[in-house]
This record gives C-alpha cells, structure tokens and sequence, in this order.
C-alpha cells in the first residue's frame, strides 16, 4: 500500500476525521440533492430550480472544496452530471472535478453520481448492484466507483493506492416492509463484497433513511462477522438518533418542519442522522 491518508469526511454540517500515520488529505463529501433535475408533481422548475440549486452547490463546493463528492437522487437523463460540473463544480472554467460514467437501471427516475479532483483521482472502474438475494430488483442501484490515486512517482513504480466508493441511496420509509427493503439493499452490498472485495480501501457513502443503528440494514454492514468486509461509523456514535439532541451535530434531513415550494421540499425537520459515510 503506498500511503497512508488523513481523512475529512463531511455530510452537510457534520465534519469529521480520521488520523492515520501519514500523510496526505482527501476530504470526502455527500449529499442528497432532493430530485436535482427530476421533475414530479410536487417538484419542477418552479419549486425545484435547478439553477438555484447549481448556485448554492458552486458555494458550498468553493467553501469545502472536497476531493470526492458523491450524491443521491439526481434526475436520469445523462446528461444531468454534466450540468452539475459545468454550472457548479467546474464554473471558473477551470476543470478541477470529473464525473464517473452514468449508471441508472431501468426504473429508477433518480440516480446516484461521483465526482472527483482529477489533481488527485482518476477513475479505473465502477459496477453496480442492481438485485438482492432472490434476484428481486433494488429499490435503486448501488454504484461502486474504484479510484486511484494520482501519484506520478508511485505510478511510475507501478504503484498506487485504491479507493472504493459504494454510493447507495435506501429505501425511504418506516413501515417494515421498508425496513425489509432497505436490509436487502444492504445484505445485496455485503454478498457483493464478499465475494469481489480484494484488500483495499472502502467507504460507503449515502442517505440511508435509517433512525436508529439498531436496524437490520445497518448491521448488515457493521456487524457482519466477517471482518474483512465490515464497515465502522468513524465518528462511532450507535444509537436512537431520531429526535434526540445529543445527536443534534449529526442530524442531516430536511431543514423545513412543514412542507413548502409546493410539496416538492420535504417536511420532517432536522432531526435524524439520514446520511452517512461509514469506511472499512
């Protein structure tokens, strides 16, 4: 392995890190962008700009500048990533970010994308997963993006060092069925890794949808016996995040605790701990 790496990881609000023994950055963001380019009846140009959204996106990249920025529920025309990169990532003109290839499967309106520093990134390859045990099809796909870094002396060598970012967007929802869903989701990742992962570097990034680390799905990831795949919350803070202010620095839902823009933003407050970056 050819270094070691200090990482900042940040959902919204929340930032975090984790020291290792050296010593180079990568700051790592997610977000749910909220039908970013999708039209529904509640949510259009109207409720939904999508150029109010490219604006506080450019703020909010310029401000973080992450080296990984991965995202749920962008609209599935393929073009969309492109629009992201020009109108926010990319806007001084200046290519500073690239995207993955565009994955969607064939139901889904809403997609999930990585974009990265091409200074310190580049893409080797991605997969997706698209059933569950039974060969039922997921809620939406679950993409898995395979980076290397840019290291020009270590490639010269015929080294580097991998990353692999899983970025899954589960089922929403409290009923048990959806809690079903969203245990497949995950058991569909973990048969996934078992069975391809080799001794690299992983890191699950995504709106998880998920109120307590008690449930199914999330201990699929983090309390699988097999060690070798098994995911940790580097923050480590298991428990009942639902509207519980000891957990207020790690609640990243909606902002809004009515409905506004039409129905299109949603209404639940910020008070559960949705979005996650777990690593193994």
């Amino acid at each position: 392995m050819l270094k070691n790496f200090l990482f900042t990881l940040i959902l919204f609000s929340s930032v975090f890190s984790i020291q290792a023994q050296r010593l180079d950055t990568i700051k790592v963001m997610h977000y749910n962008l909220l039908n970013y380019r999708n039209i529904t009846n509640q949510c259009n140009e109207q409720t939904n700009n999508p150029e109010e959204k490219d604006k506080a996106l450019d703020r909010i990249i310029w401000f973080s500048q992450p080296d990984i920025f991965t995202i749920n529920e962008m609209g599935s025309n393929w073009l969309n990533p492109n629009k992201l990169l020009k109108n926010a990532l990319n806007k001084s003109g200046e290519i500073i970010y690239d995207q993955a290839e565009f994955t969607n499967n064939s139901f889904s309106n809403l997609v999930n994308m990585l974009f990265f520093n091409t200074a310190k990134f580049a893409l080797e390859s991605q997969k997706t997963i698209e059933k569950d045990a039974g060969g039922v099809n997921l809620v939406r796909v679950i993409d898995i993006y395979r980076l290397y870094v840019k290291d020009t002396e270590a490639l010269e060598r015929g080294d580097t060092l991998f990353f692999n970012f899983v970025v899954a967007h589960l089922k929403a929802g409290s009923t048990s069925a959806d809690k079903a869903k969203r245990a497949d989701m995950t058991e569909a990742l973990m048969t996934f890794l078992e069975n391809k992962r080799l001794d690299e570097n992983y890191i699950i990034c995504g709106d998880f949808n998920i109120q307590s680390s008690n449930e199914q799905c999330y201990k699929n990831m983090t309390q699988t016996p097999s060690e070798s795949i098994r995911f940790y919350d580097p923050i480590e803070a298991p428990g009942v995040w639902n509207n519980k202010s000891l957990y207020a620095n790690l609640h990243t839902q909606s902002t809004r605790s009515s409905s506004t823009s039409g129905g299109c933003f949603s209404s639940g407050g910020l008070d559960d701990r949705f979005d996650f970056i777990l690593v193994g």
